[in-house]
């Protein structure tokens, strides 16, 4: 368990220097001084190439992308930190509206929030409006993880909070591959059992032609 622990200490530092370069630039947040272990890759200058790469950055992780702002609209409050990261706190009965611009490209927004999936809708530029949806909650079925659809730059997150509130991460832009992935990592044991269902359909399939053929 000690040793699982320092892995996961070492992994989360890695991964905390490689978002703050994808968000900043500076490089120096690639060398870890006096620690080397810390150093997401051996050389900063590869790795540095490698994140700022226009075909890789938006297929990059969802953990080390960039927050988009939320930029509040009317009386909507602004975000405020909680840890590391901005969120948006909604009361009960209270309507807000944030709009984000996207900086890639991709046509999904990754958000975290705790609080009813209904109180929440995305709006794009064209006046679509699309609902979020949820891909993975907390042990507590408190926080969310969902997706939703925005094929424009701008878009508006908009809604009604109801009991007992809202509260909302500043999204990341997400692909659709990403989406999936992330998916199939949360169904990983469902996809296993229907492999298998699917290959022992497979080998009884072949079992009888063989049986018919032999006959």
């Amino acid at each position: 368990a000690g040793d699982a622990t320092i892995r996961k200490q070492i992994y989360e530092a890695q991964r905390l220097r490689t978002a703050a370069f994808v968000a900043s630039g500076d490089l120096k947040q690639l060398m870890a001084p006096g620690r080397v272990l810390d150093n997401p890759y051996p050389d900063p200058l590869i790795l540095a190439g490698l994140l700022e790469d226009p075909v890789i950055r938006p297929i990059l992780p969802v953990s080390v992308r960039t927050s988009l702002q939320l930029r509040p609209v009317g009386d909507a409050l602004e975000p405020a930190y909680i840890g590391d990261a901005r969120f948006a706190s909604m009361a009960a009965g209270t309507p807000f509206e944030y709009r984000v611009i996207k900086e890639i490209g991709t046509p999904f927004l990754f958000l975290y929030f705790s609080g009813n999936r209904e109180d929440l809708s995305v709006k794009d530029s064209n006046g679509s409006v699309h609902s979020p949806h949820v891909i993975a909650t907390s042990a507590t079925g408190q926080w969310h993880s969902a997706a939703a659809y925005c094929p424009t730059a701008r878009c508006t997150l908009s809604g009604a909070a109801t009991a007992p509130g809202l509260v909302l991460m500043e999204p990341k832009e997400i692909g659709a591959l990403s989406v999936f992935a992330w998916v199939a990592a949360q169904a990983g044991h469902y996809l296993l059992g229907i492999g298998i269902l699917l290959m022992g359909l497979v080998l009884l399939r072949a079992r009888s032609s063989r049986s018919t053929k032999i006959s």
